[in-house]
């Protein structure tokens, strides 16, 4: 089964059926694909946990984090996270 993208003809999922060596072309596209996934589901969770993007800057820095989850969503979690989070069990004066 030839990688849809894959132009050689002897490629099976970036292996090379007649000598069972790795092809490096479908190699480097896995890599690009697997990186891919990776970032997706870095940013699936992190639209549900704001905490994973300041973790992230934390460690890394705000650019990072930038690229990773792209500039705009970075700003909105800072955003929202200067807004605070509405509890409404708790007032200034004690429990409701």
């Amino acid at each position: 089964m030839n990688e849809a993208n894959c132009a050689e003809p002897r490629c099976d999922d970036g292996v090379l059926l007649d000598s069972g060596r790795d092809y490096p072309r479908c190699e480097a596209r896995q890599i690009d694909r697997r990186a891919c996934e990776q970032v997706l589901d870095w940013r699936t969770r992190a639209a549900r946990d704001h905490q994973i993007v300041f973790d992230h800057i934390e460690r890394y820095g705000e650019h990072s984090a930038q690229r990773l989850f792209t500039r705009s969503f970075v700003a909105q979690v800072q955003r929202l996270s200067r807004l605070g989070h509405l509890d409404l069990g708790y007032t200034p004066w004690g429990q409701a």
